[in-house]
């Protein structure tokens, strides 16, 4: 058999991509699935000619974070469907109108547990646009055609058409970064390609800078360099090109001691793209929820729209053994969530063991975590210590305040998630685990991966099925039933006599919005039931912020009185953490042990 034939057979059907570039950026080779990656080479159920946007031409889009992957839309963009609003960025946003023209939209700041919609009738045919952030989906529709886009992170999905038939003169589809035809582009006057109807399209970047194809994403900046004057290999880059999530390895190409190139292997993520499938399969099943005798989200108060929605998903999501990230405010039931979904999984009958990342410091929480060996450290036990992690084998571990992990533990955690097993601190030997990961944090963890401080590969590992808890003033209508059950359980606890919370003071808790949430709305109650008198929590019993009825008389009382809040309900925030309190404060030590002092703050 000839041997350049076995060598482009090889190429062409091993699952990874190959893109062979040489010292001048140039595409030289690149195999089949390395175009169906990137959409290259795609096949298209609906045709169009090629051309371009014309004044008049209906469009319809979905884009799921607004400027993000849509080539970056801006202000001056959404003028030209006759958006004059000042949209955020990274909204999700739908829109149905005219080119040049006006139109509907709808606009969200991207609650992953909401559906973004909106249809219109033109001419007797019925157009929508849909988000559905938590199936990571966008589906145009036009009469009886269907356009779906499935994306992972971000996506700007467009369809136009014709002012006058309202055939379909155009549709984004895979690949539209190497054809550069994202929204801007288009909504600009980018001329588009033809599409061939139930036909293979491929574009042709042999020959074209591998910048103008892929981009200037890490991994590519690796390869230019490799093709030049570095000799090193670079293997598993996590990278995303052209908003594909994809796993990179680069290998120079040396002919005697010249550089004459370099190799780029990628892999698309199959393993997220198979846990995304298994999480959709897992969603579209309530797998016997109703016949559970014991359920213990029945403990969490939430009859409102948004908890609701919060406790059905958390229900689908416990029946897997997919990482979980829950995000929320501080005080808004995080550990509360993880437990009941420990408790309603297959797991239920193991462990359940709850750490606090930010917490202990570094070689504390590694020892924690993945235990130790004996002799692994000075002070250590003879014996070693059992990790956590191991200790919790066939239940669920929950890092509450993973954003505070330090980078070099979220290395050793992503090995743990991804290949099932513990090396000890001082260990040599892997020890094999089988655990469930509930993450949670009330930061933004995402601006963290951009800034350098979380680890995108950790964060896509831990993001598989996120949770969003929402603060207590978006969920007003639970406040009433949160607060008879807070009382009943405080009554019980302290031996006292049940209290009836009278109508004016439930005004009172109404109209404040909590920003500690639910712990904030027990520390008041727990001091409102002490202070009663009688059967009923009356509205003066209702201490708060602003409902202080011992007013100042002097401007150092009110400024006394602001800074002694600002400490105590730092503390609720942070835990009683003095150093996150002194920090956030902007304030030194002595200065805020002095202060503790002087207003008889109490630091337990």
């Amino acid at each position: 058999m000839d041997e350049l034939m076995v060598r482009t057979l090889i190429m062409e059907n091993i699952s990874e991509g190959i893109i062979c570039i040489d010292r001048d950026k140039k595409i030289r080779i690149i195999n089949r699935p390395a175009k169906e990656i990137f959409g290259i080479s795609d096949n298209h159920i609906v045709g169009h000619a090629e051309g371009e946007i014309s004044k008049g031409d209906v469009i319809i889009i979905g884009d799921s974070s607004l400027g993000l992957d849509d080539g970056g839309m801006e202000q001056a963009d959404l003028k030209l469907i006759g958006v004059t609003e000042s949209i955020p960025r990274a909204s999700s946003f739908v829109y149905i109108g005219r080119f040049l023209g006006e139109g509907e939209y709808k606009y969200s700041l991207g609650n992953i547990n909401e559906m973004l919609s909106i249809s219109k009738t033109i001419e007797g045919i019925v157009v929508s646009s849909t988000i559905d952030l938590l199936q990571r989906k966008i589906t145009i529709k036009v009469g009886n055609n269907e356009f779906p886009y499935d994306f992972i992170k971000s996506i700007g999905h467009i369809v136009v058409l014709d002012k006058s038939s309202l055939e379909v003169k155009f549709y984004q589809s895979k690949g539209y970064s190497v054809r550069k035809e994202d929204i801007k582009n288009i909504l600009n006057g980018k001329k588009y390609l033809k599409k061939i109807t139930n036909g293979l399209m491929e574009v042709d970047v042999v020959n074209r800078d591998i910048t103008e194809v892929l981009g200037n994403s890490k991994s590519i900046e690796m390869l230019l360099k490799g093709s030049t004057f570095s000799v090193k290999e670079h293997s598993n880059i996590y990278d995303e090109i052209n908003g594909r999530p994809v796993r990179c390895s680069i290998f120079p190409i040396k002919i005697g001691d010249k550089k004459e190139g370099a190799v780029l292997k990628v892999e698309d993520l199959s393993e997220v793209k198979k846990i995304i499938d298994e999480r959709n399969e897992i969603l579209s099943k309530l797998l016997e929820i109703e016949d559970r005798v014991y359920d213990p989200f029945n403990m969490i108060n939430g009859e409102s729209r948004r908890m609701k929605e919060v406790l059905s998903y958390a229900k689908k999501a416990a029946l897997s053994s997919l990482t979980i990230l829950i995000l929320g405010e501080s005080g808004t039931g995080k550990s509360l969530i993880a437990k009941a979904i420990h408790e309603y999984s297959k797991r239920r009958e193991k462990r359940f063991v709850e750490i606090n990342c930010g917490a202990l410091s570094e070689n504390l929480l590694e020892s924690e975590l993945f235990g130790y060996v004996p002799g692994a450290f000075t002070g250590a036990n003879r014996e070693g210590k059992k990790g956590l992690i191991e200790f919790a084998d066939g239940g669920t571990v929950f890092l509450d305040e993973i954003s505070e992990m330090p980078v070099n533990l979220q290395v050793k955690l992503l090995h743990v998630i991804q290949e099932k097993k513990i090396t000890p601190v001082g260990g040599t030997s892997p020890i094999f685990v089988d655990v469930r990961f509930i993450c949670a944090s009330n930061k933004d963890i995402m601006k963290m991966v951009s800034a350098g401080g979380f680890r995108e590969d950790l964060y896509y590992r831990i993001n598989v099925m996120p949770l969003k808890m929402p603060a207590l003033k978006e969920r007003k209508e639970d406040l009433h039933s949160i607060c008879q059950n807070i009382i009943s359980r405080i009554c019980k606890r302290e031996g006292f006599q049940y209290k009836i919370l009278s109508n004016e003071a439930f005004k009172v808790l109404y109209e404040y919005d909590f920003p500690g949430n639910i712990r904030e709305l027990e520390n008041t109650l727990e001091r409102a039931l002490s202070m009663s008198e009688g059967e009923y929590i009356m509205e003066e019993d209702i201490l708060l912020p602003h409902f202080n009825t011992d007013a100042p008389k002097s401007l150092s009382e009110i400024i006394a009185n602001a800074e002694k809040n600002a400490i105590i309900n730092c503390l609720k925030q942070y835990n009683g953490d003095k150093q996150k309190v002194m920090e956030a404060l902007d304030i030194k030590k002595t200065a805020f042990y002095e202060k503790v002092k002087r207003y008889n703050i109490d630091l337990k």
